[in-house]
């Protein structure tokens, strides 16, 4: 990421915290779950790479 200039800004000027890797199994399905649960159609519900929503975080930890 620090090869993004505008990245390496924002990390050099505290901007944004480092990213947080986690690996959940069964991550799409979680998801999937998570955003029909808030009311998305399941299929406007789109895979993500980067998520930036606390409140998903907050739904894994509740769902172990």
């Amino acid at each position: 990421m620090f090869r993004n200039p505008q990245y390496a800004y924002a990390r050099k000027m505290g901007q944004l915290a480092p990213l947080a890797i986690r690996q959940v199994a069964g991550l799409d399905e979680l998801y999937s779950r998570w955003r029909l649960q808030q009311g998305q159609q399941l299929g406007d519900i789109k895979p993500v790479c980067l998520l930036r929503d606390d409140g998903f975080l907050q739904f894994l930890e509740s769902s172990r």
